[in-house]
């Protein structure tokens, strides 16, 4: 109790996990709090409860965290002037006063306090990737300390935005580097590497060995650049610079900064046969909500980006990935792995009859689940396990194919065969036919 407690969120196998939260945590003998079902209620369930004091993740959770406090305040168009209003204010008294301005700003989103982290936290770190704009915006002007600890992964943590100013923490950089670490950028801008501790062999996937000396440098290709502070800001990769057809020398990373998609799970830029694509990942876009991504979309300006061609998908990340690679992701749909559907061909879905009667059915089962699981139908998935994903005792989920049977008068084979949406859709209709 009042010690620094980690939660260990990234497996140590995930090369952020294993330097940030063992070799570095470890090092001072503090406590790894590890958490058995990392659900978004129960993680902060887990935080609260055991008064964690740090959390290192990717930008993928953190941006989840803020779409949730965003969805919850958009609900009421009061309540939405008023943090938006708070937030500036905010902002603009942690710039002058950092200290008070951080307890002032847990004063005001006390409720967003309550129904996320608590109080404990004091220092969060997202890593990995590049962290969005309007996330750190979000959590340090709401009164976290949010920190960006983007680089290459073979480099680990070499560098940290540890200035009380929020302006350099709500700036994608990732500081200056630590002190047994030594930065330089590269004529073609790419951010080098020179450290005391540096490994001196490396090994590469195509059987090659690159022996190290004392004065040798360790390209990241990270393509960086420095503020008027001194802080490294890292634009993009190297090998995210792609050659459109057209011509055009694109980098990816800035083209992505700026968009911003709320209505799908995930999305990702990608050079797909020499045209710069957007591919759309939702594993949750139905009849009531399509309309909603069908608008957001159009209301985005693409073309004006260079982006020529939009897909969906509902698999852009495996279970359990935390990171969105560009080369494995077109590595998997060269291999069949992730299928792509062309926009207007999933949105032609919608407008046919037959599929609008399953899509029927998928909300009514969803709306079933809600009721007697007591959640967010949001949350509510095709795939999503009705015991091991939505949390139903054996009690609730008899009760629910009950409940299912009687309304659509057939009797669904519920011997681990109806276990998730989409199965029982699929036992529905096959019973409907017959």
């Amino acid at each position: 109790k009042g010690k620094l407690k980690l939660l260990c969120l990234l497996p140590f196998y995930h090369i952020f996990g294993l330097i940030a939260n063992y070799f570095w945590f470890c090092t001072f003998g503090r406590t790894l709090v590890f958490i058995k079902n990392p659900s978004k209620d129960n993680l902060f369930i887990t935080i609260q409860k055991h008064k964690v004091t740090h959390l290192f993740f990717v930008p993928l959770f953190f941006n989840f965290i803020v779409k949730g406090i965003l969805s919850e305040v958009k609900k009421d168009p009061i309540k939405l002037k008023k943090f938006n209003k708070a937030l500036k204010f905010s902002l603009f008294l942690q710039t002058i006063l950092p200290n008070i301005g951080r307890r002032f700003a847990r004063i005001m989103f006390k409720d967003i306090y309550k129904s996320t982290f608590g109080n404990s936290l004091r220092f969060l770190i997202s890593g990995g990737s590049d962290a969005k704009k309007e996330t750190l915006e979000i959590l340090n002007g709401i009164g976290f300390i949010l920190v960006n600890g983007y680089g290459s992964s073979e480099v680990g943590i070499t560098s940290l935005v540890l200035s009380k100013n929020i302006k350099q923490r709500i700036t994608p950089n990732i500081g200056k580097p630590l002190l047994n670490a030594m930065y330089s950028i590269s004529p073609d801008n790419t951010l080098i590497i020179n450290s005391s501790s540096m490994c001196y062999l490396i090994k590469s996937s195509e059987h090659k060995t690159t022996k190290l000396t004392s004065s040798s440098y360790y390209d990241t290709l990270d393509l960086t650049k420095k503020d008027k502070y001194g802080n490294y800001i890292i634009t993009g990769r190297a090998d995210d610079l792609v050659i459109l057809e057209n011509g055009n020398n694109i980098n990816l990373n800035q083209v992505a900064a700026n968009i911003t998609i709320n209505t799908v799970d995930n999305y990702i830029l990608l050079n797909i046969n020499s045209k710069l694509s957007l591919v759309l990942e939702s594993k949750n876009i139905n009849i009531s909500n399509y309309k909603n991504v069908f608008e957001e979309i159009s209301n985005l300006n693409l073309q004006s980006e260079g982006i020529s061609s939009i897909y969906f998908t509902n698999s852009l990340l495996e279970n359990g990935t935390i990171k969105m690679s560009r080369k494995k992701i077109l590595n998997d749909i060269s291999l069949g792995n992730i299928k792509l559907v062309k926009y207007t061909d999933f949105f032609n879905t919608f407008e046919n009859d037959e599929n609008n009667k399953n899509l029927i059915i998928v909300e009514d089962i969803k709306t079933i689940l809600a009721g007697f699981l007591d959640i967010d139908i949001n949350e509510i998935n095709l795939n999503s396990n009705i015991i091991y994903d939505l949390g139903a005792s054996s009690l609730e989920y008899y009760s629910v194919i009950q409940t299912i049977n009687n309304k659509y008068m057939v009797q669904l084979n519920i011997d681990k065969i109806c276990m998730n949406v989409s199965d029982i859709v699929k036992d529905i209709v096959s019973k409907k036919e017959i």
